[in-house]
This record gives C-alpha cells, sequence and structure tokens, in this order.
C-alpha cells in the first residue's frame, strides 16, 4: 500500500515547502528555485562514505587520547550525518520527515556529548569546535523545516561563542568556519524589505571577515566557499556582473584544491547565473561541463539530475528549441528506469516547463 504519513512537525516547526523568503530560495531564470546559500550536503560526493571514515577515524583519536584529532573527526561524523539526508530522500520513495529528523538527532547528539565532556574536562578547543557543529547542525535543521528567521538567534549565539573562543585561541581557520555561520544566519534577513540592508551589511562583514582568515590560512576551498556565498549576497543586490566574477574566482578555488564535486557545484551555479542573464550561449558550457563531472563522479545523484534541468534551460535560452524538448524527454526516460518518486518529479518538471517554454499545452 501507500507510504503512511509524514509525521507531523514538532513544535515550532513548519512542513517543508518551497518558499523563497522563509527557505533561503532563490529565484532563476525559469521562475522555479534553488537553494540560495550553501548547504553541507554540497560538499560530500558520499555522505555515507564519509560518516564511515569519520567514525572510524573519532575511534582511533580516541584510542590515541588525541583530543583535537577527536573533535575534528566528530563535527565530520555529524556534518555527515546531515548530508546524508540529501542521498536517503533522493533514494526513498516516501516518509521523507522522518528519515531527515531521525539524521539531525543523530548528528546533534554526536555534537551535543562530545560538548559536555569536553566541558567536563576542561578541553576549550574541543568545546569550540562542537559548539560550531552544534549551530551547523542546527541550521540546517531549521532550513529544512522553513523556520522563521528569529528562530535562527540560537544559531547565531552558537556560532558566535564558538568564534570567540577560537579568536581567543588564536585559531583562525575554525574562526572563519563560525563567520560563515554567522553570515549565513545575517542574509536571512533580507526576507524583510525594512531589515534587508542591515542585514545585507552584516551578511557582506562576515564574509569579509572569513575571507581574511581563509586567506591569512591558506585555505584555498574555505576562500572559494566564502566567494561563492559572497557572489549569491551580490545577486541579491542585483549585482550579477560582480556574482559571475566571484564565482569564476570560486571554480578557479575548487580546482586548484582538487575538490571536482564542488568544481562541478560551482559551475552548474555559473550556468544559473549566465542565464538570469539571459545568456544561454554562456551558460551551456558551464552546464555541460558540471554534467560531465558529475557523470564521472556522483552517475545517479540529485546532483545530476539537477544538471540536466539547468542544461534543458540553456539550450532554451540559446534558442535551441528542439534540442531542449529532446534532452527534456531523455531527463525524463532515464529518470523512470529509477523507479523513485523524486528522480521522477524532477524531470517532468523541467519537461512541463520546457512545453510551457514552447507554448505547447
Amino acid at each position: 500500500g501507500p507510504p503512511p504519513p509524514p509525521p507531523a512537525p514538532r513544535p515550532g516547526q513548519q512542513r517543508p515547502f518551497p518558499s523563497k523568503a522563509s527557505a533561503g530560495m532563490m529565484n532563476l531564470s525559469d521562475g522555479s528555485t534553488k537553494h540560495a546559500w550553501w548547504s553541507i550536503s554540497d560538499e560530500f560526493v558520499s555522505a555515507a562514505l564519509e560518516r564511515d571514515s569519520a567514525q572510524e577515524d573519532a575511534a582511533e583519536a580516541r584510542q590515541r587520547k588525541d583530543k583535537r584529532g577527536e573533535a575534528l573527526a566528530l563535527r565530520r561524523l555529524a556534518r555527515a550525518r546531515v548530508a546524508e539526508i540529501d542521498e536517503l530522500i533522493w533514494e526513498a520513495t516516501g516518509d521523507f520527515d522522518r528519515i531527515a529528523e531521525m539524521a539531525f538527532e543523530d548528528a546533534e547528539s554526536i555534537a551535543r556529548e562530545h560538548l559536555q565532556e569536553t566541558k567536563a574536562t576542561h578541553d576549550r578547543w574541543g568545546e569550540a569546535v562542537m559548539l560550531l557543529t552544534m549551530a551547523e547542525v542546527d541550521k540546517e535543521r531549521k532550513h529544512y523545516y522553513n523556520a522563521k528567521v528569529s528562530e535562527f538567534a540560537p544559531v547565531l549565539d552558537k556560532a558566535m561563542a564558538a568564534r570567540d573562543a577560537f579568536s581567543e585561541m588564536d585559531d583562525k581557520q575554525m574562526e572563519a568556519y563560525a563567520w560563515v555561520v554567522a553570515a549565513d544566519v545575517h542574509r536571512r534577513s533580507e526576507q524583510a524589505p525594512s531589515s534587508w540592508r542591515i542585514g545585507a551589511n552584516q551578511t557582506f562583514d562576515a564574509l569579509d571577515q572569513s575571507l581574511l582568515l581563509f586567506d591569512e590560512t591558506q585555505d584555498i576551498q574555505g576562500t572559494a566557499m566564502a566567494k561563492h556565498m559572497m557572489a549569491l549576497a551580490y545577486m541579491h543586490r542585483n549585482e550579477v556582473g560582480e556574482a559571475v566574477r566571484l564565482m569564476e574566482d570560486a571554480r578557479d578555488g575548487f580546482t586548484r584544491a582538487g575538490n571536482k564535486r564542488l568544481e562541478a557545484y560551482e559551475l552548474d551555479w555559473m550556468a544559473e547565473v549566465h542565464m538570469l542573464k539571459k545568456s544561454g550561449r554562456e551558460a551551456l558550457p558551464n552546464a555541460e561541463e558540471a554534467l560531465e563531472i558529475y557523470k564521472e563522479i556522483m552517475p545517479k545523484s540529485r546532483r545530476l539530475a539537477d544538471t540536466r534541468t539547468s542544461l534543458v534551460k540553456a539550450h532554451l535560452k540559446r534558442g535551441d528549441d528542439e534540442t531542449a524538448l529532446r534532452l527534456a524527454i531523455e531527463h525524463v526516460e532515464m529518470a523512470e528506469e529509477q523507479t523513485r518518486p523524486r528522480p521522477l518529479g524532477i524531470a517532468l518538471m523541467a519537461l512541463a516547463s520546457t512545453y510551457a517554454m514552447l507554448g505547447r499545452f
């Protein structure tokens, strides 16, 4: 029979639905939406492999009494559990909220339990790492449930506490990551037009701080990540030219860091930005290059499906109507082979949008 309905949201939570304002979504070239910031799931080729590796590293570090190694491995473990939500829901046929909530609770428990341990042993650095981890997990959870902007205040409190601790200990790299979380919380004030100018300034200030620290610690990937986020902040100001420049810098950074996963992610975003500029000619090579990378490293992932959609839209922008329609139909045929609802849903939306753009109702 059909899967049972998902559980009701917990108190203070709302049912997930695509809301640009509350969920941090951005209107794209065809009127659809895309996550307008950075999610932990964007960082992994396989969250399950990262989870297993982090679990093993945490156990080994604990055996060696390596407190720093254990804290970093547990941070990786908690983040991998959050990233796994994207993969698990992609493979599932229903009960998406229950899958997500179990992973969030597990990630939160990992960080909370080790936070208590670090406090008991007066491990100040480990405590700061767990505060940062709890802020990251809580941010992703609130994002998933479309929490109100005001409900992100505890996330900012934890991130700032971690930032202060890392600053006192002169750990500039970890302080930079705390600033990134702060920037994400600040930019959510954009949903209220009256407070957007203040929120935008705080967002840029936080990202400026993170960029300075990433540069000082020669963290190439961290610098690229912060530049990507700043590009999206510029897009919200309608400064698309500056956004493109920063995304090109971010793509170069991910390439230099050897992270093909994030290189493809940035290429897909660059395609979207070019389409916002009504430039299918410039968008197409970005989408094609992203698709080739995803085919190589993540052949069954949602990212591949999303990028196929970008490719269809790029052809439409170029006026290659028949090519776009052919690719959209192939998109659906490939999704039907997977016999899961979410891949098919993405493909059908792409096909429906294509027919609508061509006036074939």
